[in-house]
């Protein structure tokens, strides 16, 4: 019970199906043995998608020597997966967004010639700055367009693509085919009428403003001035919805003022972990490891 993370170090970009279905074959012939829908159920995360589970299932079957649609999640419909889950976390942020809107009144907030049917359409005519363009990120402008919002950007890990008058469907769709089928990177849209491409830029570090922010990247890729940006204050929004886990400096704040309050109930930890400092700062002694021990 619980969460567990792991991978092997690839980098995708560039790559043929054929080397990445490789890659997966071989992965999954070391993990077969410790998975199954009554020990471990693995699922997809950063550049694990359908494409790279349905290799892995595909070879988990020849292993195995029987289908089990318990294994993997993340697999097509066709092999057992769940219908809407690519748009389950997109949708979802968007849904509790919505929900936050309604309960605070944002159209109070607004200007008086954009209050218009607001009130009704809580995303109509908000103007919304996504990062990233992953699954998430793309289904939640899906919903957001749909809804009647101008999503506004979208990034990647070479730079970020935006639209003063927001993204049209026909650009979302190409968005869709470039990302999902091509594997390509976002500066392929930059003659897109009216986008703009910054390279090396994220949303957060280009000044925009924004009614709603969405920041959906993993927390890894923010650098501290970008999280200092989605306080809020540099972009001009009230609201903002995240879905990337352990993004801000708040959660690194309150572990640590965790693990401190927790030190004085925990004698035997503050007694180990004081050895472990003297230790780590005892100089290297090759005369014996009583003698350095004595010291410790």
């Amino acid at each position: 019970i619980g969460g567990g993370k792991g991978g092997c170090v690839f980098d995708p970009k560039g790559k043929s199906d054929s080397e990445v279905r490789m890659l997966c074959e071989h992965f999954m012939k070391g993990l077969y043995r410790h998975i199954g829908p009554n020990l471990d159920v693995p699922a997809g995360d950063i550049g694990v998608g359908g494409r790279e589970i349905g290799y892995m299932y595909g070879e988990y079957v020849r292993l195995r020597g029987q289908p089990d649609m318990g294994v993997l999640t993340g697999k097509s419909t066709d092999f057992g997966g769940s219908k809407l889950r690519p748009e389950a976390t997109g949708y979802g942020l968007v849904y509790i967004t919505l929900e936050a809107l309604k309960k605070y009144n944002h159209y109070r907030y607004l200007p008086e010639d954009r209050r218009a049917g607001v009130a009704e359409n809580c995303f109509k005519g908000l103007k919304v700055l996504i990062s990233g363009s992953g699954n998430v990120a793309q289904f939640a402008a899906e919903k957001v367009m749909e809804l009647g919002g101008n999503v506004c950007s979208f990034s990647d890990s070479t730079g970020t693509l935006t639209s003063a008058e927001g993204f049209s469907e026909e650009q979302l769709k190409e968005l869709f085919h470039l990302k999902n089928v091509k594997r390509g990177r976002l500066s392929a849209m930059s003659d897109g009428d009216g986008l703009e491409y910054h390279t090396g830029k994220s949303v957060w570090e280009l000044g925009l403003t924004c009614d709603v922010a969405l920041p959906v990247r993993h927390r890894t890729r923010y650098s501290w001035k970008e999280q200092r940006t989605l306080q809020l204050v540099d972009v001009g929004a009230w609201l903002k919805v995240q879905t990337c886990r352990l993004q801000t400096k708040q959660w690194i704040t309150s572990r640590q003022k965790w693990i401190f309050t927790s030190l004085p109930r925990r004698p035997m930890l503050v007694v180990w972990l004081h050895l472990l400092w003297r230790w780590r700062r005892t100089p290297p002694d090759y005369s014996g490891p009583a003698k350095r021990l004595m010291r410790s």
